[in-house]
């Protein structure tokens, strides 16, 4: 393997976990000002749904993808 490769595979290895960040607390911040505390979104890397939640006082987000990608998050 040669350095280009490398250095790509990584670069993809991180883009997609920053990605689901920013879209969970876009989630999260849509959810506090709707007050709600679950919500369901179409995910953006498969054909399945985000599942989010707000936990405890101090509205924690836990998110998951129930489609094939798996996605998920907890914050």
């Amino acid at each position: 393997m040669n350095r280009p490769e490398f250095m790509e595979s990584t670069m993809t290895n991180w883009k997609r976990p920053l990605e689901v960040l920013q879209k969970a607390m876009i989630m999260k911040k849509n959810m506090l000002a709707k007050g709600i505390v679950a919500a369901r979104a179409k995910c953006p890397y498969c054909e399945g749904f985000w599942h989010g939640r707000l936990c405890g006082h101090k509205k924690h987000l836990h998110m998951s993808c129930d489609g094939d990608c798996k996605s998920m998050m907890m914050e």
